[in-house]
């Protein structure tokens, strides 16, 4: 094996493929926010902050 096949080798182990988004998942990604926003189902910048402050 030789030595950029042995780096390629060990950066996929360390690191899976990442894949894009499709347009269609995309899309389906905004509408569930769309609809867990006007649900309600959502934090403020001032939960958040609060959350990590006791990160």
């Amino acid at each position: 094996m030789d030595l950029k096949s042995y780096i390629t080798e060990i950066q996929e182990k360390r690191q899976p493929e990442l894949n894009p988004f499709t347009i269609e998942e995309l899309v389906n990604r905004i509408e569930q926010s769309e609809l867990n926003f006007k649900n309600g189902k959502f934090k403020s910048q001032k939960e958040l902050e609060k959350i990590s402050a006791n990160w």
